[in-house]
């Protein structure tokens, strides 16, 4: 909260860098080191950091932009944890020499706000410890080295981040992890503030990671069965909620092998009618679930227009569903091969779908994703 004199600018070279030629040599150099940030070792990548951080305080202003562009295309979603790491690294040793200049921060922030919520399945377990400290570490360089004016916009927004990064630290140890999920569902998911109800949810779809089995009780027992509690509060916390934890255990290995049902399902009906229509989860638990008395026919066929209005809008691989309640099926089958379907370019998709519009129950959802196509940035859509 003090101000501080900010370094931002210090260390860069102000001179007129127009005519600035940087050598060859210099630039071969940066390229291995930034190369570096990807190695999985982490005493590289440290060096690395390091290197970028002294070499960049040497360059012209427009040069060490460069660089900075180059370090920000690290946090792609196709790169490695480690790559993330590795680029968090160099961003701190660049704000510890000034050398984030304040016009940067607007772009580089959202994607430190991504690394500090950073968690990826590898394998059977979720990586990515690394890259919150790196990215926490990264808002301890900002702290120090700008003037709290210059991160006052940023604020809120990072603060949010890191009070979630800090929750699931604090769940990492199994003896804190049963009381700190009860909380948040007590307590939190029903929370008057909208922002808490959604942070609450964000929190337990991270745990869900941690532990699937307590989190799939839980859901089933506690979460599903409030989505159709009369207070407002509960009802729309209560869905943020099974949304994210049912997302988590999509991407867990046999996540909804059995979710145990709690009264008369009534509550789990009333989540999938408002939330599994409009997403791909809803594909996921329609076609995996072992409770065959929540597939009503009014939920398939909100489902089924919903998947050919969203076909129409964007293009999509779909499966052959074995879902019951399918209106006009034998038509259907008759129309869409069975997989594999390659509907990958526009008028694949929309040859078969033209077909599904001769179709009464299927016409009018077909025509709406056309509508929402017509105005499409791409030509050929």
């Amino acid at each position: 909260s003090q101000p501080v004199e900010t370094k931002a600018a210090i260390s860069v070279n102000d001179e007129d860098d127009h005519d600035y030629d940087v050598p060859e040599e210099i630039k071969e150099v940066l390229d291995e080191i930034l190369q570096a940030l990807r190695d999985k070792n982490r005493e590289v990548q440290y060096s690395a950091a390091k290197g970028i951080g002294r070499l960049t305080s040497r360059l012209s202003k427009n040069f060490a932009d460069q660089v900075i562009e180059s370090i920000m295309e690290l946090f792609s979603l196709w790169e490695s944890d480690m790559t993330w790491h590795g680029g968090c690294l160099a961003l701190v040793e660049l704000a510890r020499h000034g050398l984030l200049l304040p016009q940067r921060l607007s772009s580089v922030l959202p994607f430190m706000e991504q690394a500090m919520l950073y968690d990826e399945l590898g394998g059977n377990f979720s990586v990515g410890s690394a890259v919150r400290d790196a990215a926490c570490y990264l808002c301890w360089a900002l702290a120090r080295s700008y003037d709290p004016s210059l991160l006052q916009p940023f604020v809120h927004q990072l603060a949010k981040a890191l009070v979630i990064t800090t929750v699931l630290f604090v769940a990492q140890y199994e003896e804190y992890r049963p009381h700190l999920i009860q909380h948040l569902v007590d307590r939190k998911v029903i929370h008057w503030d909208t922002v808490i109800r959604q942070l609450t949810s964000q929190a337990l779809h991270q745990m869900t990671f941690l532990d699937p089995e307590s989190m799939k009780l839980i859901l089933s027992t506690q979460i599903l069965p409030r989505c159709t509690n009369p207070e407002l509060y509960l009802r729309h916390g209560s869905i943020l909620a099974s949304g994210k934890v049912i997302s988590a255990l999509c991407q867990i290995p046999n996540p909804l092998v059995k979710i145990e049902n709690s009264g008369k399902g009534q509550g789990s009906c009333y989540f999938f009618r408002e939330c599994l229509s409009l997403c791909p989860l809803g594909h996921f638990v329609l076609t995996n679930t072992s409770q065959p008395e929540l597939l009503e026919a009014d939920l398939i066929r909100s489902v089924l227009h919903a998947v050919a209005k969203q076909s129409t809008e964007q293009i999509r691989r779909t499966r052959d569903p074995t879902i019951p309640h399918i209106e006009q099926l034998e038509e259907l089958r008759s129309i869409i091969p069975p997989p594999p379907l390659d509907i990958s370019t526009e008028k694949e998709c929309f040859d078969l779908w033209m077909k599904v519009m001769r179709l009464d129950t299927y016409r009018k959802a077909v025509i709406t994703g056309l509508v929402s196509s017509i105005g499409s940035l791409t030509e050929s859509l």
